[in-house]
């Protein structure tokens, strides 16, 4: 039987407490979290345990934020750049108790998102644009020039579209809190 497993993530942007939910389940079952591969958790089988997780957003860890956490019970478990999971014993009252808190947090990772949608898609249109407009060479420049654009198309999918869902997310949690 194998002791390593991954599991597809959803999204930090889109689907962060279905992964926190999907997450609990396999601890139940004894698949632990370990880290991160490839957009992927990567659990290890152990003991199945009541574990609560939840997913915070910051620069930087430092030993105070940390020890802050640890002093609710709340463990780090993994971090992806500035996206951090912790898990804690089933029951444990959770990171963010009221909207301000949780509005913040969206608002951090939509500001994170912002400049670098703004960039790729106006490069993208810009490449676009001249793509239509200018007579396209041929041969090895128009190769290179079709790569510039994919990468730009992809770029700005994995900028614009977590930009958007943490905005709308942070607007619809004002809209329920009455508060737009």
């Amino acid at each position: 039987m194998k002791n390593k497993k991954y599991v597809m993530m959803g999204g930090f942007a889109f689907s962060d407490k279905t992964d926190m939910i999907k997450l609990k389940k396999l601890a139940k079952k004894g698949w632990l979290l370990k880290g991160s591969k490839y957009l992927s958790y990567e659990l290890e089988k152990g003991e199945p345990q009541d574990l609560d997780f939840a997913v915070d957003y910051r620069d930087e860890l430092d030993e105070d934020y940390l020890m802050t956490f640890e002093k609710a019970g709340w463990k780090l478990e993994l971090s992806i750049e500035h996206v951090h999971v912790f898990s804690a014993k089933e029951g444990t009252p959770p990171i963010y108790t009221d909207t301000d808190s949780e509005v913040e947090k969206l608002q951090y990772q939509e500001g994170a998102f912002k400049k670098p949608a703004m960039i790729s898609s106006l490069l993208l249109v810009v490449f676009l644009a001249l793509e239509m407009l200018i007579i396209p060479a041929t041969g090895l420049i128009h190769f290179l020039w079709f790569m510039g654009i994919i990468a730009l198309i992809i770029a700005t999918v994995f900028t614009v579209m977590p930009y958007f869902a943490y905005k709308i997310r942070r607007r619809l949690l004002l809209k329920k809190d009455n508060r737009r």
